[in-house]
């Protein structure tokens, strides 16, 4: 670089100078922002996926369910209706826990989950009848 008396030249001379740094590390800076956008791009989408998902079985919550529909059966037939109904939870309950399962890969593809479907209101049914033949039962003494 030649010397140069003349003051605007030399600023000139270093500002071309410094210019080239800074536009070498605007393109460092543009390479890292472009890392965080997609890493925040991933976070992202990844929290957009948990939206809509089915609720797994052991959060479904159990409704009250009047026991007047099982007052007039006797022990017998209330041990029966139980087991019909514990029967149908299990069946219920792999239900449910295959529709998490498949949500959580269709909202890794899709972006979103597949949301409770009629298994979860029947899972809920057949808990708040399975409570209220266990209420009978205790009231009944069996």
């Amino acid at each position: 670089m030649q010397r140069h008396h003349c003051p605007k030249v030399r600023t000139l001379v270093f500002s071309v100078v410094n210019c080239r740094g800074a536009v070498r590390r605007y393109r460092e800076v543009v390479k890292s922002m472009r890392l965080v956008n997609c890493i925040f791009g991933s976070i992202a989408l990844s929290l957009a996926g948990c939206m809509n998902m089915p609720t797994p079985s052991s959060e479904v919550s159990t409704p009250h369910t009047s026991t007047v529909p099982y007052e007039h059966l006797d022990c017998l037939r209330l041990a029966a209706v139980h087991e019909r109904l514990s029967s149908a939870e299990k069946e219920l309950t792999v239900a449910q826990e295959k529709r998490v399962g498949a949500s959580f890969g269709h909202a890794l593809f899709y972006g979103w989950g597949r949301g409770d479907g009629m298994e979860t209101v029947e899972l809920a049914k057949v808990r708040g009848e399975r409570d209220a033949v266990r209420r009978t039962q205790s009231q009944k003494g069996c």
